[in-house]
């Protein structure tokens, strides 16, 4: 072995090094993190819980049903936290099961922005940008809502005014579906690692910190790409690359 290729060995090996002390960090403070995320939910439902069943206190019908809007966002919300947690389960140890079929992808998109309408602020509008015509895919409808549905959450976090738009265009043999907000932009230094797993680029904002890293999973399964551009005070942009049709199918 030559002292070059022995050299460029040493670098590469010091590459892994390095990205596995990097990994092992993120997965640190990813456990750390999700003992408040989950605790958070968990408090603000056995509290109000509390409230409700206590015979000493009376309460307002208005009241009661605000408690139990309450109880019921933070049961969604650690839902979505145990549901990324066993989907990472799932990407580690290879068993996610994909069922792939035709799916038309207007009707897919207007369903998923009819349920996306409850969770947007009140001055954020939620908009369709579609193509005259349908366009059929082959893809796993739920893996693709799923990934769908993490994009317009990640930009609900983040977009307390204008627009998020959901919609999607045919490029030939692959259709470009993206999720487009008007809220605070990504930094330079965080847009490359956003899709990482455990990586936060707010860590105020609530959240595990995968949902972006799964969706990069899935659609790398669905035989696509995802990427985001971005800017401060701006929005992002977010583009699913999909293939019409899958080989072999």
């Amino acid at each position: 072995m030559s002292t070059q290729e022995h050299k460029k060995i040493e670098e590469e090996l010091i590459i892994a090094r390095d990205k596995a002390q990097q990994s092992d960090k993120l997965k640190s403070v990813f456990l750390a993190n999700m003992s408040h995320e989950i605790r958070t939910p968990l408090n603000a439902i056995v509290g109000f819980s509390n409230l409700l069943v206590d015979g000493d206190m009376a309460f307002k019908k208005e009241e009661v049903k605000e408690f139990l809007s309450l109880i019921n966002l933070n049961c969604e919300q650690l839902l979505a936290l145990i549901s990324d947690i066993l989907d990472l389960s799932k990407i580690e140890s290879n068993t996610m099961v994909f069922n792939i079929t035709e799916q038309p992808l207007t009707p897919l998109l207007q369903n998923i922005l009819r349920a996306q309408q409850i969770n947007v602020p009140q001055e954020v509008e939620l908009l369709l940008d579609l193509p005259s015509t349908d366009t059929i895919i082959t893809t796993d409808p739920l893996r693709l809502k799923q990934v769908i549905n993490n994009l317009i959450n990640n930009a609900i976090k983040f977009t307390s005014k204008g627009a998020i738009t959901l919609g999607y265009r045919q490029n030939n043999d692959q259709v470009s579906i993206f999720v487009k907000d008007t809220g605070t932009g990504i930094d330079e230094d965080k847009i490359n690692r956003i899709f990482e797993r455990f990586y936060k680029g707010d860590n105020f904002v609530q959240g595990t910190g995968l949902g972006l890293a799964i969706s990069h999973t899935i659609v790398e399964h669905l035989k696509g790409t995802i990427t985001v551009t971005s800017e401060i005070g701006k929005g992002s942009h977010f583009t699913i690359q999909h293939p019409i049709k899958r080989m072999g199918y």
